[in-house]
């Protein structure tokens, strides 16, 4: 099949500075090589995104990137099987023999935990994302299974969200210091949920580091600015 000189780029959330760095990087070497870059936004929405990558096939794209909403592999087993170009980015599915590119996410979250510990925590709360995805279940076993092996309690209790939104760190950090006020760190699975627990920290009235840890995956321009 002939070259259309294009690849199709689909993200969960455009709007995260995360994603948007990721996709200018993507557009500036493709461009680079030759290329153009199809961008779709999947909102977190599978079905969206089946409907992006059958759109990006109709565009006959050279191949996909894709950050999947990650819950489901079956829009790509198809894609997998007949060797389709495709990498995924950020999330991937262990099941897939594909290709991906990610963060060390259990290990990041075995350092961030061990850290916190070293430095005297010993009630540490977790912000997750979205549940059921690679991402967050690699993070959120790293940060449990850290806790057990250093003699601390594992508490489920302690471990709230359902996003990787900055509204759903701001209501589930309220939600966690309210109930535990006995907290004293908080680990935070994504920029923006941390940009939430800081509101929800200011908002009762606590101070970083002053009254609480946090401590967070992904690293962003303006986290310079924070004290």
């Amino acid at each position: 099949m002939k070259s259309t000189k294009t690849i199709g780029l689909i993200v969960p959330d455009i709007a995260n500075p995360f994603f948007s760095e990721i996709a200018r990087s993507i557009e500036n070497e493709a461009r680079n090589n030759g290329y153009f870059v199809i961008l779709g936004d999947s909102n977190d929405d599978q079905k969206l995104e089946e409907e992006l990558v059958s759109l990006m096939q109709k565009r006959r794209v050279d191949g996909l990137i894709i950050a999947p909403v990650g819950k489901d592999s079956k829009t790509f087993e198809q894609l997998v099987s007949r060797n389709f170009p495709l990498v995924f980015v950020d999330r991937y599915f262990e099941e897939l023999d594909g290709s991906y590119v990610s963060s060390s996410n259990y290990e990041g979250a075995v350092k961030a935990t061990k850290f916190l510990i070293g430095n005297g925590h010993r009630k540490i709360a977790c912000l997750q994302g979205l549940h059921g995805t690679s991402t967050n279940s690699n993070r959120v076993n790293g940060y449990l299974e850290t806790l057990e092996s250093e003699g601390l309690i594992s508490d489920r209790n302690l471990v709230k969200g359902d996003s990787y939104s900055e509204s759903d760190g701001y209501l589930n950090a309220l939600i966690l210091l309210k109930e535990f006020p006995q907290i004293t760190a908080v680990l935070c699975l994504s920029n923006l949920i941390a940009l939430g627990a800081l509101r929800a920290i200011k908002e009762l009235g606590k101070k970083v580091p002053e009254d609480i840890s946090l401590i967070t995956f992904d690293d962003q321009p303006y986290f310079q600015f924070f004290q």
